[in-house]
């Protein structure tokens, strides 16, 4: 392989590293942006309306901010990521996910029945 072809093939190789690392960053940027905003959505939200919008927490435990009830993403084997709400007086005060940098596309979101 002469030189020229080398520097060629090197060029080629740093371009499509460049274009995966640019589109890694925006997937990253979009699905944790997503997972802020659908989860920001349950802020405020009573401890009743919560439980009833997503059933019966599959773990509940106090933590030095409040209560927090989790539920499992995948309810049936209630293994791998979490979408974790901490209450205080009944009201939700934080939230946090543990599905990663794309479980954002995934987490629940409340919408209230506007009559």
């Amino acid at each position: 392989m002469s030189n020229i072809e080398a520097d060629s093939f090197l060029l080629r190789v740093l371009r499509a590293l460049k274009l995966t690392v640019i589109l890694a960053i925006t997937l990253a940027i979009t699905g944790c942006s997503g997972s802020l905003e659908r989860m920001s959505s349950w802020m405020g939200v009573e401890r009743e309306i919560l439980i009833q919008e997503l059933g019966s927490a599959d773990r509940v435990y106090q933590s030095q901010f409040g209560s927090v009830y989790s539920w499992y993403r995948n309810n049936e084997d209630q293994t791998g990521c979490t979408d974790d709400f901490t209450l205080k007086g009944d009201v939700v005060i934080g939230f946090a996910s543990s599905c990663g940098i794309f479980g954002g596309w995934g987490v629940p979101v409340y919408e209230p029945n506007n009559p």
